[in-house]
């Protein structure tokens, strides 16, 4: 959080990003998502790093937003 020198509010370095609102260190949501992309399952990835099925749904959806970079 930053606060502005010229008045109090306050801002958040993620507002107006794909990580708006986000509470969840986006550490875990690299290891979720990339324990999906591995091959593990949905509610083993949601109970290995104790977060909700519907949380990682969730974040799928948000981040399918974003486009893959292939290697050549």
């Amino acid at each position: 959080m930053y606060q502005c020198e010229h008045c109090p509010v306050y801002v958040s370095e993620t507002k107006k990003t794909l990580m708006a609102g986000v509470q969840t260190p986006v550490r875990v949501i690299w290891h979720v998502r990339k324990a999906r992309t591995e091959g593990r399952g949905c509610n083993a990835a949601a109970r290995t790093f104790a977060k909700a099925k519907h949380t990682s749904l969730a974040w799928a959806s948000t981040f399918a937003a974003l486009h893959q970079v292939r290697c050549l």
